[in-house]
């Protein structure tokens, strides 16, 4: 298939879900006589929105119309955007609290990616990249994620290796199921030196209004500052952040009725997600280290 048939396709697609976005339910025949399409076209591209849940057959009729599953996509991007932008002030005052490098994440496929930041104030401090990512099962915001994620995220997880990239990486089962409980129970993760030895985090998750985790606040530096003296002032004000951006974003305490339920059985996900990638940093601790 050439590039111009590929772009056809999209936008054939794209003109048939707008059509159905405008009219309850259409049948084949409507669409085709709409989009003067073939109806083989119109019928292989509703059975593949259908295929992927964003779809649905009235039983009755035979016609089609949208699923939810849009308005799930356009909730998460918009709670992202406002995320980012609340998580801005809040990733600031951490620096200002903590010296430490601050990010705020969500999860893609098996891997934390780093959405928002706020350098760090120290001269020897962690760097991170927007657009950035890394393993989520060794990374502080990447196991706050999992923690809340939905069983087949974690059956996923389990069906590929998990790298052993410091003596400190949990890579068992049963030890990084009672650790995602851990997180849950408390509300916090901690990263000492599981991605890379030398470097330490905190991270918290972020509730949206309706009580699910939308995202993960941390912040990181060089392990030693990650100290057993200086680890609860640094949890609390990690936390606090977190708090203060699911407030902001509408989260109400009392309203959140699942999220500390994290299933660890289920079914391979739908389309699986990308292979965990085991990327180590180099050099020593600069601008150019990476984020945990």
């Amino acid at each position: 298939m050439s590039a111009k048939d590929r772009l056809q396709t999209l936008d054939h697609a794209l003109s048939l879900l707008e059509a159905l976005a405008a009219a309850k339910e259409l049948g084949v025949s409507d669409l085709s006589r709409r989009l003067d399409l073939p109806t083989t076209i119109v019928h292989r591209t509703l059975a593949t929105f259908e295929a992927r849940g964003y779809l649905r057959q009235n039983p009755v009729s035979r016609k089609y119309m949208l699923t939810p599953r849009f308005w799930e996509l356009g909730r998460l991007a918009v709670s992202r955007l406002d995320l980012h932008d609340l998580a801005k002030q809040m990733l600031d005052h951490l620096v200002a609290q903590t010296g430490e490098t601050a990010y705020l994440s969500v999860l893609h496929g098996l891997e934390a990616l780093y959405i928002a930041k706020s350098e760090g104030s120290e001269p020897l401090r962690l760097y991170v990249d927007i657009g950035g990512h890394g393993p989520a099962y060794c990374t502080a915001t990447g196991k706050v994620h999992l923690a809340y994620a939905a069983p087949a995220v974690i059956e996923e997880l389990f069906m590929r290796r998990l790298v052993k990239l410091t003596r400190r990486t949990i890579t068992t089962r049963t030890a990084f199921l009672k650790e995602l409980e851990r997180i849950r129970r408390r509300e916090v993760s901690l990263n000492l030196g599981e991605r890379r030895d030398d470097i330490g985090a905190v991270a918290a998750p972020v509730f949206d209004r309706e009580g699910r985790c939308a995202a993960a606040i941390g912040i990181s530096g060089p392990l030693p500052r990650f100290s057993r003296t200086r680890l609860p002032a640094l949890i609390r004000a990690v936390k606090a952040a977190a708090s203060k951006i699911s407030q902001q974003a509408g989260y109400v305490p009392h309203d959140r009725s699942n999220a500390r339920t994290s299933g660890h059985t289920g079914s391979r996900s739908p389309g699986g997600a990308p292979t965990l990638t085991s990327p180590r940093s180099t050099g020593s601790f600069s601008r150019t280290s990476h984020a945990s």
